[in-house]
């Protein structure tokens, strides 16, 4: 299946690899190993009537996460608005875990159009968490809306009303 990912203003610098679907982006200069933060792109998600809506969903993606890595949710604050200077409208989240590397702090952005889901994230210790706080939402507000047409797997269209 081709991935697409969205459009947007990455941080001066910053470099970026693929880790399975996941863009990541870290720091100038820092090796991946050394890495202490990184702003996760995760690839377009088409809109479907049989997706719960955004907050839902990101609750389910961090639950799985969570399971998945044997982390512990230590604290969780939104959804709060979150929104692109190009009319993308959303919701973030602001999460503490307790992670086997240990205490994380993070921020999950998911904007939302008719065809698309937007995921965005800041994933960092909590003693880096302020130096690129500030980074990350810039690169947040950068994000544009696809201008492409959603393909299904199967190469039909994908038909995000449900029509």
């Amino acid at each position: 299946m081709e991935l697409h990912y969205f459009d947007f203003v990455p941080p001066p610098g910053w470099n970026g690899f693929r880790l399975g679907r996941q863009v990541r982006l870290i720091p100038p200069n820092t090796p991946p190993t050394e890495a202490t933060c990184a702003i996760i792109v995760s690839p377009l998600l088409p809109r479907s009537a049989a997706l719960p809506p955004a907050d839902v969903l990101f609750a389910q993606t961090l639950e799985a996460e969570c399971a998945i890595t044997k982390a512990e949710v230590l604290s969780k604050n939104g959804p709060v608005p979150a929104n692109s200077d190009h009319g993308l409208a959303g919701i973030s989240f602001d999460v503490r875990l307790k992670a086997t590397t240990g205490s994380e702090r993070r921020l999950y952005v998911l904007l939302v159009d008719e065809l698309c889901y937007y995921g965005i994230n800041y994933l960092s210790s909590e003693t880096t968490f302020a130096t690129h706080e500030d980074t990350f939402w810039t690169a947040v507000r950068t994000i544009k809306p696809f201008a492409g047409r959603i393909v299904s797997p199967g190469g039909k269209p994908f038909d995000h009303f449900g029509e």
